[in-house]
Order: C-alpha cells, then structure tokens, then sequence
C-alpha cells in the first residue's frame, strides 16, 4: 500500500486497473481478496484504499483487448490453456511498442 500511496501523491491517477476476476483471487486457501476487503482483522484504510482504487471501470481486460488485437494482429497469449493478459503486456514492452495511446506520466 505504500507504493500505491506514493504513486498518488506523486500525481498518478487514484485507479488501480484490475481483472474482472481480481477479488476472487485466493490470497491463502479459502481466502480471496473480495474476503480479505471484509475481513475486519484487516486495517480499515488499507481495505477502503484498495476497495476504492480498484473498483472503478473499466477493467484492464478492456483496456487492452483493443490494444492487443491491433498490435501485429495478436489476439490471444494462453500459458496452460489459460489466458494471460501480463504476458501479452510484457510482450509489447518488449517489443518497444506503445501499448495503450494517449497516457501521460506526470512529472
């Protein structure tokens, strides 16, 4: 958490792009994220951060669908039979490319 509040304060957006399927995320066994946000044990202001930050749309897949079947006509990176978005962001950071246009990074 203290990296996301650095990032605010250094001016980045208050958004935490997620998956559709962040808060089913098992954290332990029998434990997902979306428990975790209710979980009591918890620091408050770090759950209300997180739940804050990460519930605001869109989520990251829709972000990059777009970009991902544009970029050298790519429409799908698997590992397993299971989709991976991370592995097709590094990709493209590899590759040099822009991902997504139009981002500014504060200075």
């Amino acid at each position: 958490m203290d990296v996301v509040r650095k990032c605010a304060s250094a001016g980045f957006p208050k958004v935490l792009r997620v998956t559709r399927s962040f808060f089913q995320v098992l954290l332990a066994p029998g434990y997902p994220v979306g428990r975790w946000l209710s979980d009591t044990a918890v620091d408050r202001d770090v759950r209300l951060i997180l739940r804050t930050w990460s519930t605001k749309a869109p989520y990251i897949e829709d972000l990059l669908e777009n970009e991902l079947k544009a970029a050298a006509g790519i429409t799908e990176f698997a590992l397993d039979e299971t989709q991976v978005t991370g592995l097709a962001v590094a990709y493209h950071l590899t590759q040099h490319r822009p991902l997504i246009q139009g981002i500014r990074l504060p200075r």
